[in-house]
């Protein structure tokens, strides 16, 4: 048995990029067959090496002690791969390590991955060791035999060597249970799922752990300042991440219908300045009035408005009149960036048309990098309310729930500039830009005000 040698490793490796750059055109066909079939062999002695690195990897837990990751999400975050791929891989190297002579036809080429696979997906625990004195076997089928039939006489097989048969959760549902409390500042809980069950719940949580985890790796990349936190700390902050995902998806779910009147009101209509009136032709009795910037002020009647320009000319809203008292009128302003501008501060939290207006400009959670659509975000206030902040579009931010905590860590601020771009400040005095629509503002950084 041969050590791993890096050194021999990238030997082969660069071999293979000279050998992947020759020019096949003119080759004789026979040397193109006979290529194809020893090309063939060596992808099997790479599979067979790969499955034992990864299979290494993932028993010692490297990639968790390293990266935060689990084997698979590593692989598929630095080899590029589907992870659905990366998990394939990683599974089949797992169980070679209880297969063991399936392993020797592997190492030998005599079988490749998709035989290995196959069998390692049909080895479930209950059968695995069965399964491990009849592989070799199973592999000396293969030989001469088309792979979907061969295939199928392995899933036969293991049927038959699984007595208890697959495992159904509707049998035991009572033992799928959940406590949870509270102890002062800490909520404790204890969970049991059984069967497939347990295995989503714990692929889920696994899979969102590792997004948290690029979004911190990508925090502390843009400052130090911020702490990539442990696995186990990923997986609590995955639970929260699942039912915050979950309740924003049904975030106005529990709200009676309203009537809503939602202007989007033009540069044009800014300069010429507007003026409501009452449609029934008597004096202004105003429903409601929303501050919409310093300059001009939107009034709406009972029975239903008109909008007059400076000129007199009307633009008539009958088709959303009359309005009741139960309406909302809502206006959303852009200048002439289309970046929308503030509507008021009638209330603490941003409004159905803010976040609207939030979308519009932000297009998510404005921390360079994060990846949060706007739905998954918090509008935060640059200004605690507490200390006088306002509801106002130039005074609130896009943020998801990891950096709005950001947001209000001590010495950390961000502020909106007169375009609509945010610009960060760590507690060390780093800034940075943030980003609009996922995409970060290039360029130098202006003086903070």
């Amino acid at each position: 048995m041969f050590e791993l040698d890096a050194g021999e490793v990238s030997g082969i490796v660069e071999a293979l990029r000279r050998l992947a750059a020759v020019d096949v055109a003119g080759a004789d066909e026979q040397v193109l067959c006979d290529a194809a079939l020893a090309l063939e062999s060596a992808r099997r002695f790479l599979d067979a090496t790969q499955c034992h690195v990864l299979g290494e990897l993932e028993a010692r837990g490297v990639t968790d002690r390293a990266a935060g990751q689990r084997t698979s999400a590593w692989l598929a975050h630095h080899a590029g791969l589907p992870s659905g791929v990366a998990r394939q891989r990683v599974r089949v190297g797992t169980q070679l390590r209880r297969l063991g002579a399936l392993d020797e036809r592997l190492r030998a080429g005599a079988v490749g991955f998709d035989h290995a696979r196959v069998i390692a997906d049909a080895a479930n625990p209950r059968i695995v060791d069965d399964l491990a004195q009849l592989s070799g076997e199973l592999c000396d089928l293969a030989e001469g035999m088309v792979f979907d039939d061969w295939r199928r006489e392995v899933h036969g097989i293991a049927e038959q060597l699984d007595q208890d048969g697959g495992y159904d959760p509707d049998r035991d549902l009572a033992r799928n249970r959940l406590r949870i409390g509270r102890t002062g500042e800490q909520t404790v809980g204890h969970f049991e799922l059984i069967g497939a069950r347990g295995a989503l719940v714990e692929a889920g949580l696994n899979t969102i752990a590792d997004e948290l985890f690029e979004r911190y790796s990508h925090d502390n990349q843009v400052t130090p300042e911020l702490p990539v936190p442990s696995r186990a700390t990923l997986m609590g902050l995955a639970l929260e991440e699942v039912v915050r995902r979950a309740l924003a998806i049904d975030r106005d779910a529990s709200r009676p219908p309203r009537t809503e009147l939602h202007l989007l009101l033009t540069p044009d209509q800014l300069d010429a300045g507007l003026r409501g009136e009452r449609t029934d032709g008597r004096s202004t009795d105003r429903l409601a009035e929303q501050t919409l910037g310093r300059r001009w002020t939107l009034h709406a009647g009972i029975v239903g408005f008109t909008l007059t320009d400076a000129e007199g000319r009307r633009v008539r809203t009958d088709p959303y009149a009359p309005l009741t008292c139960d309406a909302a009128i809502y206006a959303t302003v852009v200048d002439s960036l289309g970046v929308p501008l503030d509507m008021g501060r009638q209330v603490r939290f941003a409004t159905t048309a803010q976040r609207r207006a939030l979308a519009h400009r932000d297009g998510g959670c404005t921390f360079p990098g994060c990846a949060a659509p706007p739905a998954w975000t918090d509008a935060h206030h640059r200004l605690d309310w507490a200390r006088g902040g306002r509801t106002d579009l130039d005074q609130l931010v896009s943020a998801c729930r990891h950096h709005h905590g950001v947001a209000h860590r001590p010495g950390w601020s961000v502020e909106v500039t007169d375009d609509g771009w945010t610009r960060w400040t760590t507690r060390g005095g780093h800034q940075f830009w943030g980003q609009r629509h996922h995409r970060q503002r290039a360029g130098p950084l202006p003086h903070a005000a």
